[in-house]
Parts: C-alpha cells; sequence; structure tokens
C-alpha cells in the first residue's frame, strides 16, 4: 500500500513538472538571440535538469540574485530574456537548440553563453526598453555580449572557448542584431575586462 501510494505521489509530481502553460506575449517586453514571428500566446514547459543546472551556475557565479523564471519553448529559435505584462521575469529557451550546441571541450560554452547573454539582457533591464531604433537595439545586444564574456571569463573560459558561439551569428547585421564582427569585439571585450578586473 505505502509502495502504491509512493508511486501515485510521484507519478503526479513528475507529470506537473512537465505540464504545459502559456505566456501572453502580445503585451511582453522581450530581447532575444534571434528574431522569430510568434503567435500572442507561446507555450512553454519547465527547464530540462541540463539546462537548469547551466543557468544555476551561471546566476551562482554573477553574485546576483535570480529574478527570472527559466522554461523552455519549442516555437521559439534559440533563447529570449522576456518581462511579460505583469512584470514576471523568463529566460525562455529552445531545448533543440542548447542541445545542437554541443561541442569537444569538457564545458559546454556555447551554451552557457547563450544563457549568459540573455541573463545579461535581465540584469541591464533591456526587456523593458521597448521601440528602440535598429542602433539601441544592437547596442543592447553587444552589451548582452559583452557580460557574457566577462562571465564567461569569470568561468575559466579561454578566448577560443568564449568565441566558439559566434559560429551560430550571422555575418551582416539585422534588424534585432548587429553584424558578426562586432559581436565578436563585444565578447572580447567582455572577457579581457574580465581577466583585467
Amino acid at each position: 500500500m505505502k509502495n502504491t501510494i509512493l508511486t501515485i505521489l510521484c507519478l503526479t509530481i513528475s507529470l506537473s513538472l512537465f505540464s504545459q502553460f502559456t505566456i501572453d506575449v502580445s503585451q511582453s517586453h522581450f530581447c532575444q538571440l534571434s528574431h522569430v514571428e510568434v503567435n500572442d500566446q507561446i507555450e512553454i514547459v519547465m527547464p530540462s535538469p541540463y539546462a537548469n543546472d547551466f543557468v544555476n551556475n551561471l546566476v551562482l557565479r554573477s553574485g546576483l540574485s535570480k529574478n527570472f523564471n527559466l522554461v523552455q519553448s519549442n516555437v521559439i529559435k534559440k533563447a529570449w530574456a522576456l518581462i511579460d505584462e505583469e512584470g514576471d521575469r523568463y529566460l525562455i529557451y529552445n531545448e533543440q537548440f542548447i542541445q545542437s550546441l554541443e561541442n569537444s571541450t569538457s564545458v559546454n560554452w556555447p551554451v552557457l553563453f547563450t544563457f549568459a547573454h540573455e541573463l545579461g539582457h535581465h540584469l541591464m533591464n533591456h526587456p523593458l526598453d521597448q521601440n528602440l531604433s535598429m542602433k539601441k537595439r544592437h547596442e543592447n545586444e553587444l552589451a548582452a555580449d559583452k557580460y557574457a564574456g566577462f562571465l564567461l571569463y569569470n568561468m575559466g573560459a579561454s578566448m577560443k572557448n568564449a568565441l566558439l558561439i559566434t559560429e551560430e551569428f550571422k555575418s551582416n547585421e539585422t534588424n534585432t542584431h548587429p553584424k558578426k564582427l562586432d559581436r565578436v569585439q563585444a565578447i572580447i571585450d567582455g572577457w579581457n575586462q574580465g581577466e583585467y578586473a
């Protein structure tokens, strides 16, 4: 009987962990690692233990408190920092994208960069900046890249490891992101700032 109750309790908890929720993004403020058009509502689920460990490690290294909810959604392509209309903060990521960043180093630096970049947006309150010029959006992206470079240095990344993510960057600028060369320089600047701090 005790085993049956324990099994039912574990199953109930497991099902609740994988429940889907929706976020209304029509009135939300967000910064995104890649541009994608979405409906007003996106489905989200709880993060994988893999992603949760990465983000918790980053937050611990930042010295600040975690002020956002980590969730995943297959609707977005890469990752977003989002503040909804109630003021709740989210770091939303695509698990398939994170898994695609596997590399041959012992630490998955591209995944850490992705989460550090979005964490930087939250720490600098970029999702609150709306109706920005392309120039200002690019400045925000470069600031998040620089922060990620800084944080990766402090986590032990070599310059080469900090730059592994740049294989994912577009060469030319877009409406939301600066050109690859500028982003590489921002990461280098952040990494160097960590080295000389």
